[in-house]
Formats: structure tokens, sequence, C-alpha cells
């Protein structure tokens, strides 16, 4: 039902009805460019790092993206046997793909030597990422293996 007012010999629509058609008319076209608004954004999401040391030495580490050094994280020193926080950010692709890798930057020394002066290794190691699990990106832990692998 249209409510039309006589103004100056013509009917014209209340301001109700036309505000009501403006804002059906913004709303269909938000749902159209939104959506495509996101597709331009960087696809990325933030995870956090978190790592473990099942070796008898010190480590330290860094996780940084091999195609882009500003994306990296950690830095955080782990004792032998122990677990590191949580740190934050690195950043994921949000949609899982073959080939997505992470360089892991370590140190580890013998700090169970009597005088605690083991030589200091640095190790670096490009890894890649495993599928997903439940399509979503979760979060980056680091293992440092009894053997001294990562």
């Amino acid at each position: 039902m249209s409510l039309l007012l006589k103004r100056n010999g013509k009917y014209m629509k209340s301001t109700t009805q036309r505000v009501l058609r403006a804002s059906r008319r913004l709303l269909a076209t938000s749902l159209f460019v939104l959506p495509v608004i996101g597709l331009c954004g960087n696809g990325t999401v933030p995870v956090g790092i978190h790592a473990v040391n099942y070796s008898g030495d010190d480590f330290s580490y860094v996780v940084e993206d091999p195609l882009d050094s500003r994306n990296k994280g950690g830095g955080e020193s782990i004792g032998p046997y122990e677990a590191g926080g949580t740190m934050c950010c690195y950043s994921l692709p949000q949609i899982w793909r073959p080939g997505i890798q992470i360089k892991v930057q370590a140190v580890h020394s013998a700090r169970l030597s009597p005088d605690k002066a083991g030589p200091e290794i640095a190790e670096t190691k490009i890894v890649e990422v495993p599928e997903y699990v439940n399509g979503k990106a979760g979060e980056l832990w680091v293992v440092r293996a009894a053997d001294g692998s990562l």
C-alpha cells in the first residue's frame, strides 16, 4: 500500500517511503560491495606462537616468513625440558594452501655442562606448514626434540 500526498497539484510519496526505498537500495548495495571489499584484504590471520624444548640444552627461537621479513615472532629463551609461553603474533594465510613455509631460526647451548659454558649453535630451518585442522589457522608450535632437532 502506498501513501500519496497531494502537494502543488502533484501526488508525492511520503518522506517515510522515500527513506525506506533509499535504505533498501543502500542495503542491497552493501550486501554486494562489502564482501568484495573483504576479498581485497591481505587474507591473513594472527596466530599465537608456542615452543617446547625436549632437549637438555637451552634454546631460543624466532619464526619468520621467508617471503616477508616483517612477519616474525617468538624470541623467547626456553630452558631444558621446558615450554615457553604464548608469543604474539605471527600471520598465516587465512586459507591453507600447499607450499606455505616458515623460517625457524634457533640458537641452542649446552647449559647442562658442568661449567655451563657449552658452545652456542645457530640453526636456520625452513619448514612447511601442515594443512590446517578443520580448515582454520590455529597456533604455531616450535618443537625441539630430545636429539636437538627442530
